[in-house]
């Protein structure tokens, strides 16, 4: 009788552990399946690599052609009531921000924001409206902050508003988090 790969190796890996292979392409599927339908209706995973901190970037890329409710039940076995579904499954609605393409603003995740302090715009979603404020975006700056209030490694900034009702409160830029803002546009001022 033939052993399962298990069987056979059953007492080395509780001891040492083992290495597995996975195909690439499955575990892009993988990644891309863990979020909102309204994310990956819009933007696929197209590579990833291991940096020098131990983490994993993610490249996202806009799709030609967005999903379709029936490509996203053939593909990923989502049933699409797809906007209560993601709003259930949000205890914070503004996580659930729309990922559609604003004309004229970036997005974070995709063009990274300024590494200098610099003037950018960002859109603002405050339910049910969205606004367009002028900041001063300043980047994290470790020399900036004590080792005992140093910012969780994920912070990458602030954009404080500078004019009209918001001005003086800030918003800020997280690596995994985007209920404050996704999209921004530097604004560049004449000399």
């Amino acid at each position: 009788m033939k052993k399962s790969f298990l069987e056979q190796h059953k007492l080395n890996i509780e001891s040492i552990g083992f290495w597995n292979s996975l195909p690439k392409s499955t575990l892009l599927f993988f990644i891309e399946n863990s979020f909102q339908t309204e994310v990956i209706r819009e933007f696929k995973v197209d590579d990833l690599v291991l940096n020098n901190n131990n983490e994993v970037l993610i490249k996202w890329v806009k799709r030609v052609i967005p999903l379709t409710d029936s490509d996203l039940e053939e593909m990923f076995n989502r049933k699409i009531n797809s906007e209560k579904e993601d709003e259930k499954l949000s205890s914070d609605k503004t996580c659930t921000m729309n990922l559609s393409e604003r004309k004229g603003f970036l997005n974070r995740h995709m063009v990274p924001l300024p590494n200098e302090t610099s003037k950018i715009k960002i859109i603002h979603k405050d339910y049910p409206k969205e606004e367009v404020l002028l900041c001063e975006w300043i980047p994290f700056n470790k020399d900036n902050h004590t080792e005992k209030v140093m910012p969780d490694p994920d912070y990458l900034g602030t954009a404080t508003v500078i004019e009209g009702e918001f001005q003086g409160i800030g918003f800020h830029a997280w690596n995994q988090h985007d209920s404050e803002f996704i999209w921004y546009a530097p604004v560049i001022e004449n000399i």
